[in-house]
């Protein structure tokens, strides 16, 4: 590990997070012992070690039929969730699975990034796997993960190398005195959606708890959701769809490249259901699935 890289992620170990980590659901649930997950499989492919998290290479990946190499790099969820959905999404990628304590302090300097995108590169090359330079870049985020997109978002030194940003219930910001959202805290956000909405060179996909009842929908993704839509107007539209995991897709609203989606749910159990069935989002992005995928 280079030197910066693990000054800053022996900081965020030790420091205390200094902003909200996961949504705050509209209804809480009785108390019990978390949130019920997908049964853990073996995922066919190859475990490689990165210093930020696991390397994670899919059997179906194929560097024969790229000239650079796609890479997810996902924020905040158990590596081996995160692998299961994206085996699931048959992308011809490679993932980088990201937890920490404190991800704006990390990503604030655009260096760390590029030392880890380096280092996936050399481990690729010095694990036998490919030699290709990097493609396209999609970040990914679940929760509170959505910190460390908008850090790196903010100082804008990868805006032409990332192709996608996929935010599972993972976009909020602080509430103001009159209960409004603190826009100025995803202003990032706004500029990325903006920019997918008509430049369409990049694509952003946000999905967020949209409780079914108006009155509870004063959760902080549903603000923020809303709040793109306004800022971009996309076209909105009720949906009465339901996605692989159950969840029901009361709305979507698309301009261009960006991509909302308001599936229903109040409690704990279905905010962790947008990280359960990410596959479904990751297959939203630009990134090509791979010839032999399942």
């Amino acid at each position: 590990m280079r030197p910066l890289l693990a000054l800053m992620l022996a900081t965020s170990i030790a420091a205390a997070a200094t902003e909200d980590t996961t949504e705050t659901p509209a209804v809480q649930p009785p108390a019990v012992s978390g949130p019920i997950a997908p049964p853990r499989r073996e995922v066919p492919g190859r475990h490689l070690s990165a210093s930020l998290g696991p390397l994670y290479v899919p059997a179906h990946f194929d560097p024969a039929v790229t000239t650079a190499t796609d890479v997810v790099v996902f924020f905040h969820g158990a590596a081996w969730c995160a692998e299961q959905n994206f085996y699931d999404s048959g992308l011809n990628a490679v993932l980088l699975s990201v937890s920490l304590q404190d991800y704006a302090n990390v990503f604030r300097d655009p260096e760390i990034l590029a030392q880890v995108l380096r280092q996936i590169a050399q481990t690729l090359a010095d694990e036998g796997v490919t030699t290709r330079p990097l493609g396209r870049l999609c970040l990914a985020s679940f929760s509170g993960g959505y910190a460390a997109i908008r850090e790196i978002l903010r100082h804008g030194a990868y805006d032409r190398m990332i192709s996608d940003v996929v935010l599972a219930d993972s976009l909020y910001a602080p509430l103001l005195a009159d209960g409004s959202l603190a826009t100025a805290e995803i202003e990032p956000f706004t500029r990325l959606a903006r920019r997918a909405a008509t430049a369409g060179d990049v694509r952003l996909i946000f999905s967020h708890l949209y409780p079914p009842e108006e009155k509870h929908r004063g959760n902080k993704t549903t603000l923020a959701a809303a709040h793109l839509i306004r800022e971009t107007g996309a076209a909105r539209h009720e949906t009465c769809s339901v996605n692989r995991c159950g969840q029901r897709l009361l709305y979507r609203a698309d301009k261009g490249g960006l991509h909302i989606l308001g599936y229903a749910g109040m409690t704990t159990q279905d905010h962790f259901e947008h990280f359960y069935c990410l596959s479904e989002l990751l297959r939203m992005t630009s990134i090509p699935r791979a010839p032999d995928a399942p």
